[in-house]
C-alpha cells in the first residue's frame, strides 16, 4: 500500500512539472485587425512573425518588429500552405506576401484570440436538379467562398413526380452581387435546366451606394530621387472609390548606413553598430547588427617524416565544425631529411675488389652520409678446378676441355684449356 502511494505522489509530481510548459505552449493568442505590408514597422508586425515561427516558415532567432525580406517569403509560404482558403477565394496560385482580408481571416482562425465563429459568408452555387427516379431528384451545391461550413446550404434532394410532359422548369442559379462602381452593382444568372427562356429570370443590375470597404494593398516605396518616394496602391475590392486610400507619394531620405567591424565571437553571438551618416532618423535599410558565429576549436596531429623534397605535413582539425579556416595552424613546413643508409654484404674478392649495395631508407635526395660501396681485398681463396674430359684434335690440331673452380674463388668461375694434339 505504501509503494502504491509513493507512485501516485511522484506521479503527481511529474504532472505539475510539465504542467506549466504546456499552458506557456498554449497561451499566447492574437487577433489580427490590421493589413499588413513589406516595410511596415510595428506590433503587429511582431505578433505576425511569432505566427509564422509557429507554423515552422520563419527561421529567426526572435520576432524584430520589422516587415522585410524574410517576414515576406514567410507570408508568401503561409498563403500558399493555405491556398484554398486565402488565395482560391481570388482566383489566386501564388501567395501575394501582403497581409489582407483572406490572410488575416486564417490566422485569426488558428492564433486568433477571440472565440467567436468565423465571419466568412457561404456562397452556394447548385447545379440543376437531376431527372425525378423513384420519386426522387437530386443536385450538387458547392460554396465557392470555401466557408468549410453547411450553413444555409440549400437543398440537395427533393420529392418529385414522372412526368411524360416535356415542360421545362427552369432553376436560375446566380452569382453574388458585384462591387458598387459607379452606383451600379451586376451579378451573373444561369438556368442549370438550360430550358431557352427568361422566364422567371432574376434581375442582374440593380442600383446601389457605395458602401464597400476597401481593401487597399500597396507596392513597396520606390526609390528615394530628389526627396520624393511613391508607391502604387490597389483596392482589391474594386469598390471604385478613393476613399481611405493610403499616401502614394511621401518625403524621403537618402540614407547613408556605414558599420563597424564586428565584435568578437562570445556566447555564439557577434554585433556591430551602424551609422546612417545621412541622420534620416529611420531604420530603413540598416544592415543586421547581430548575428550567429562559432569560435574554431583546432587540434592538430604530430608531424609526419620528412619527405625527400624537404616538407613534412599535418592533419589540423576544427572540433566545433565552423566552416571556416579562420585560426588553422599551419600544416605544411620545411625540413631537414636525415640520411638512414643501410648496406648489404661485401661481394666475394674479385681482382682485388670487393662491392656492395647501400640505399637509404629515408629516400633523401643527398647522399652526404653514403657509405662506401667499393674498397680492395686480397683474395684467400684456393681454386679447386675440375675439368671436363678433352674434345676430339681438331683440323688445327688442337683440342679444349672446359674446367670449372668449385670454390669459385674468382669470376669468372669456368675456363676452357687448349693443347696441341695430332689428329688420328
Amino acid at each position: 500500500m505504501k509503494i502504491k502511494f509513493s507512485l501516485i505522489i511522484a506521479g503527481l509530481f511529474l504532472i505539475l512539472l510539465m504542467a506549466p510548459a504546456v499552458i506557456s505552449a498554449q497561451t499566447w493568442c492574437h487577433t489580427f485587425n490590421v493589413n499588413l505590408k513589406k516595410g511596415d514597422q510595428s506590433q503587429e508586425v511582431t505578433e505576425l512573425q511569432t505566427a509564422l515561427m509557429k507554423e515552422g516558415l520563419l527561421n529567426i532567432v526572435q520576432p524584430t518588429g520589422y516587415f522585410w525580406t524574410l517576414t515576406f517569403n514567410a507570408v508568401v509560404a503561409f498563403q500558399e500552405k493555405y491556398a484554398s482558403e486565402i488565395l482560391a477565394p481570388w482566383g489566386l496560385t501564388y501567395g501575394t506576401g501582403n497581409v489582407s482580408t483572406k490572410t488575416r481571416e486564417k490566422l485569426n482562425q488558428l492564433y486568433g484570440c477571440s472565440t467567436t465563429t468565423s465571419t466568412c459568408t457561404p456562397n452556394w452555387q447548385c447545379t440543376g436538379f437531376s431527372t425525378c427516379s423513384n420519386s426522387q431528384q437530386t443536385r450538387t451545391c458547392t460554396d465557392y467562398n470555401f466557408c468549410g461550413t453547411t450553413s444555409g446550404k440549400p437543398v440537395t434532394t427533393q420529392s418529385c413526380t414522372s412526368t411524360s410532359t416535356s415542360t421545362c422548369n427552369t432553376n436560375w442559379q446566380c452569382t453574388s452581387w458585384s462591387s458598387c462602381y459607379n452606383g451600379q452593382q451586376t451579378k451573373t444568372c444561369t438556368d442549370y435546366n438550360f430550358c431557352s427562356t427568361t422566364t422567371d429570370k432574376p434581375e442582374t443590375t440593380r442600383s446601389c451606394t457605395n458602401s464597400c470597404s476597401t481593401d487597399w494593398q500597396c507596392a513597396d516605396w520606390s526609390a528615394c530621387v530628389n526627396g520624393q518616394q511613391t508607391k502604387t496602391c490597389t483596392d482589391h475590392n474594386f469598390c471604385g472609390t478613393t476613399t481611405d486610400k493610403p499616401a502614394t507619394t511621401q518625403s524621403c531620405c537618402n540614407y547613408n548606413w556605414s558599420c563597424g567591424s564586428w565584435s568578437v565571437c562570445a556566447d555564439s553571438q557577434q554585433t556591430r553598430t551602424c551609422t546612417d551618416s545621412s541622420n534620416c532618423g529611420t531604420i530603413a535599410g540598416k544592415p543586421v547588427t547581430t548575428q550567429s558565429c562559432c569560435v574554431p576549436d583546432w587540434g592538430c596531429s604530430g608531424w609526419n617524416t620528412c619527405s625527400s623534397n624537404g616538407n613534412q605535413t599535418r592533419i589540423c582539425t576544427d572540433s566545433n565544425f565552423c566552416g571556416t579556416t579562420e585560426g588553422k595552424p599551419i600544416t605544411s613546413q620545411r625540413c631537414t631529411c636525415v640520411e638512414n643508409w643501410q648496406c648489404g654484404g661485401w661481394s666475394v674478392c674479385t681482382g682485388g675488389q670487393q662491392t656492395r649495395t647501400c640505399w637509404d631508407n629515408n629516400n633523401c635526395i643527398t647522399q652526404i652520409d653514403k657509405p662506401s660501396i667499393r674498397q680492395e681485398c686480397t683474395s684467400t681463396c684456393s681454386p679447386n678446378w675440375v675439368c671436363d674430359a678433352w674434345l676430339a684434335c681438331g683440323y688445327n690440331h688442337q683440342q679444349q676441355r672446359m674446367c670449372t673452380d668449385t670454390k669459385a674463388c674468382f669470376v669468372p668461375s669456368s675456363k676452357v684449356e687448349s693443347r696441341y694434339c695430332t689428329p688420328e
